[in-house]
């Protein structure tokens, strides 16, 4: 059994030609984040398409690999809602899922649980639950583009509310349009391909994986 083929040739482009990318591609790319799984459903996140200079130029502040930002024809910003959580919309998402199946008692129970419910934790919690629903996105959005035929790179060193956020964040945002309770929190470089990169090593797989117990082979 093969997997799919955008997973094993996956390389990170970091240099891409100077070519527009078609819009519906960059539609479907889109598309696939929207399709992602999240937490009951919330999808607490939005994606911001940047192909203006000016506006690549703005996030690419943030960025520690700015440079690389900048040349790329395509920026996806991830942003996390950390309002995405609420627990009215929760209950609703639940009941659209499991319909009577789950009584109102039940249910408050279960939305009560802070290992359920994201909101009812502290602030770093809450974020770190935000950039692991956002990672899903992400990571479709990665392989649709693959798909398309385009080049991309993940970039993480950015300057948000889980490293340094100072005024330039926040004067970025403002200038962005982003409101206050979404938070930049990954930004995908897409392009068509102008380098070539040689398949990485990667770590065997009796190295990264067990049966049953760790470190337990098959």
């Amino acid at each position: 059994m093969e997997i799919l083929k955008e997973i094993k040739d996956w390389r990170s482009i970091r240099f891409f030609k100077n070519q527009k990318i078609e819009k519906e591609k960059i539609l479907c790319i889109l598309e696939a984040g929207r399709l992602a799984p999240s937490w009951q459903n919330l999808q607490p996140w939005h994606f911001l398409a940047l192909e203006n200079e000016d506006e690549k130029k703005e996030i690419s502040k943030l960025i520690v690999t700015r440079k690389m930002t900048e040349r790329a024809p395509l920026l996806i910003v991830i942003l996390g809602n950390m309002e995405g959580f609420d627990m009215g919309i929760a209950k609703k998402r639940i009941k659209e899922q499991v319909g009577d199946k789950m009584s109102d008692e039940q249910m408050t129970k279960y939305l009560n649980n802070k290992k359920a419910s994201p909101v009812l934790n502290s602030h770093p919690v809450l974020l770190s639950r935000l950039l692991e629903q956002v990672s899903y996105a992400s990571s479709f959005m990665t392989l649709e583009a693959r798909h398309q035929g385009l080049g991309v790179c993940i970039v993480g060193g950015i300057e948000n509310n889980l490293s340094e956020k100072s005024e330039k964040y926040d004067e970025v945002k403002k200038i962005l349009n982003i409101p206050e309770h979404y938070d930049i929190l990954t930004v995908l470089c897409v392009g068509y391909e102008n380098e070539t990169v040689e398949k990485r090593s990667r770590k065997d797989l009796k190295e990264i994986a067990s049966f049953g117990a760790f470190g337990k082979a098959e």
